[in-house]
């Protein structure tokens, strides 16, 4: 799981739960170069499952981002090769909010709450 800004401007990696099959997480790779700095790092997890996290909104340097909108990613591996992909727009701002994105292949009962 990574951040960008609306340009799509790496901001900061969340998670990696790819220990063996990093190399596989080819999208991630391209935006963020590689960079885990901070993030939550485990190994790979043998099968998908439910995840949580928890983004203290600050970007890769530690600090508070602006308001504005951003764009949550998440990608998955398959095996030994590249998964599937998706992302969830957010708009950072002064009221919290609550997001229930819609259901694909993959990726069910996602949920994002923000609470300023």
């Amino acid at each position: 799981m990574w951040v960008t800004d609306a340009q799509d401007v790496f901001v900061k990696t969340l998670h990696v739960w790819a220990g063996k099959r990093i190399k596989y997480l080819t999208k991630w790779t391209g935006s963020s170069g590689g960079n885990s700095v901070d993030a939550v790092t485990s190994a790979t997890w043998k099968q998908h499952g439910a995840h949580s996290m928890v983004w203290d909104m600050t970007d890769v340097g530690g600090e508070v981002i602006p308001d504005g909108d951003y764009r949550i990613y998440i990608e998955l591996t398959e095996q030994n090769s590249a998964g599937k992909w998706t992302s969830i727009d957010i708009v950072k701002g002064p009221s919290p909010f609550e997001l229930m994105p819609p259901e694909q292949p993959s990726f069910i009962e996602q949920s994002i709450v923000y609470s300023p």
